[in-house]
């Protein structure tokens, strides 16, 4: 309060008290007022009560709901691949999602998932621009400078064929998971069963599932389905991976490592069903 209490036109701070006084007002009532913030709030309930000033309560937008508390649902995936197509210049049209099959039921296990995979043009485009939204959505994000994606340093598995489009992808994201040794991606991978796109897919759906990774509960993910050519490394023998860094910097880290490499952080998913 200023110079007045609730408008220039109306009473001057001290007349307002000798009125609130001759009402019965105590010393205790006067210093509850003068605690902090208790001011304000007396000045907003007198406008709400005299003047009809009702203060606009902020109002949040709705918390999508969680599948397995990882997981954002089947219809808002639509939605983000919506507004990503619009922002991006995806190039998706309205019968894309028209003709969209239904959903697949979502599986009981708590780390698999069901997640909508948008195949632009090329492989390194996909995953370029499902990159940028999944490091857009955490606190901080890094990739690894090596970790290129052109055609000469990011393909598929040797069967996979790139096939632009938007599909749902079952997908474990928990599979082959040995928290003591590690399974190398070599020894378990294939073109059948292998998910690649769909990982960084869900790292862009799922900002929860990424920051769930504790590699206690909830492993890093290996993206079988890729192959990494890294230079002054072996070529075209490492996979991408996607891993989260709780400890330092908060951050989602974009990485690769060899295929044979056996590390008990990391799950090698696999397509349900395949």
């Amino acid at each position: 309060m200023s110079a007045r209490l609730i408008d220039e036109g109306i009473v001057s701070v001290g007349d307002t008290f000798k009125i609130l006084q001759a009402a019965g007002w105590t010393q205790r009532l006067w210093s509850a007022l003068r605690k902090k913030g208790h001011a304000k709030k007396a000045k907003e309930l007198l406008e709400a009560e005299f003047f009809g000033k009702e203060k606009k309560e902020k109002t949040r937008p709705p918390r999508p709901h969680l599948v397995h508390g990882l997981f954002v649902s089947t219809k808002d995936q639509v939605a983000n691949i919506q507004e990503w197509n619009a922002k991006r210049s995806w190039g998706f049209v309205e019968a894309d999602f028209t003709n969209l099959p239904p959903a697949p039921a979502w599986p009981a296990d708590r780390l698999t998932a069901v997640v909508l995979v948008p195949y632009l043009e090329t492989v390194q485009r996909t995953l370029d621009e499902l990159w940028q939204i999944t490091g857009a959505r955490q606190k901080n994000r890094w990739r690894w400078e090596k970790l290129l994606s052109d055609v000469e340093h990011l393909t598929l598995l040797d069967g996979v064929e790139h096939k632009p489009g938007l599909r749902w992808e079952v997908i474990d994201l928990g599979a082959n998971w040995d928290k003591k040794d590690g399974i190398a991606p070599a020894t378990v991978r294939s073109a059948a069963s292998s998910p690649h796109a769909g990982i960084i897919a869900a790292g862009a759906h799922f900002p929860r599932w990424v920051r769930a990774m504790d590699r206690k509960n909830v492993p890093y993910a290996w993206a079988p389905g890729y192959v990494a050519n890294i230079p002054k490394e072996r070529p075209w023998c490492s996979v991408v991976v996607v891993g989260f860094d709780r400890v330092n910097n908060s951050q989602v880290n974009l990485d690769a490592g060899g295929n044979g490499q056996c590390d008990p952080r990391c799950a090698v998913p696999v397509f349900v069903g395949a």
